[in-house]
């Protein structure tokens, strides 16, 4: 398992953490029907539904984390030009995914100080994203660009 399937199957845990998140930002008083920023949860919360929707959001991110590693690991191949586009193609989207449930789990842990007005949720929101930008790049780089070169062929040789 190399960097990039640890990053895809690190997405539901950072859903566990919105789930988190989400509870203690209810608990604080705000309600998640207002403040929630997904649809499917907004409307979920709508109708005070929030517990059934959770095991349905934590599936939808295991299913997305599971279809991003097999088509990585089962369909691509790094020797043919296409396989190396559309590697790098879902490679964007797990860090999107990355990305966009990073920030709603620490903007949840922060709404107290979003609402008052002591942060800006544009500054945060922007350094939440170059940052978690940053490390992925870092983190996956090594694997990335190894699979681009072939690594199966780097294998036979040693």
């Amino acid at each position: 398992m190399d960097s990039v399937d640890k990053v895809i199957w690190v997405l539901p845990v950072l859903g566990v953490l919105d789930v988190i998140s989400t509870f203690y930002a209810n608990s604080l008083g705000y309600p998640p029907m207002l403040y929630e920023a997904g649809i499917l949860a907004r409307y979920f919360a709508n109708f005070g539904l929030t517990y059934i929707y959770i095991p349905i959001y934590l599936a939808i991110l295991i299913m997305f984390s599971y279809i991003f590693w097999y088509v990585k690991n089962e369909k691509l191949d790094s020797s043919r030009f296409l396989d190396k586009i559309l590697f790098f193609l879902l490679l964007g989207a797990v860090f999107y995914v990355y990305m966009r449930l990073t920030v709603a789990f620490s903007v949840n842990f922060l709404l107290p100080f979003l609402i008052s007005g002591k942060l800006s949720l544009f500054l945060v929101d922007l350094l939440i994203y170059l940052s978690t930008a940053f490390t992925l790049i870092l983190y996956t780089w090594h694997d990335a660009v190894k699979w681009i070169g072939g690594s199966e062929e780097s294998e036979r040789v040693n």
